[in-house]
């Protein structure tokens, strides 16, 4: 119950103190993969509409297809997550240099 009230809390948190988007980045993961191989199959069928010359094709082309498309989400959602480290490693390192005098490296 307590994990609840504080997921329920940062969604409150209007000072954006705390981050729910990497606890959200598997989720969206997982949806964007089953979006695109549900894409990949629609374009699949719409190709063997027009032929089957063209649906052939499509479906030897579709595992590349999946593939790249797979890459692109997963680079995407790293980037995300490094700017997000990023930025907790940046708020622990002003938290260090406000612990120190101004005068010691």
């Amino acid at each position: 119950m307590a994990h609840i009230r504080n997921r329920a809390a940062k969604l409150l948190d209007t000072g954006f103190q705390e981050l729910i988007a990497p606890e959200l980045i598997k989720v969206v993961y997982i949806l964007g993969v089953v979006a695109y191989a549900v894409f990949v199959v629609v374009l699949v069928v719409g190709a063997f509409e027009e032929s089957i010359g063209a649906g052939v094709l499509m479906l030897l082309l579709s595992p590349l297809h999946f593939a790249l498309g797979f890459l692109a989400i997963r680079v995407c959602l790293e980037v995300l997550i490094v700017l997000f480290r990023m930025e907790r490693h940046l708020g622990e390192l002003s938290r260090i240099a406000q612990q120190q005098p101004h005068g010691e490296p």
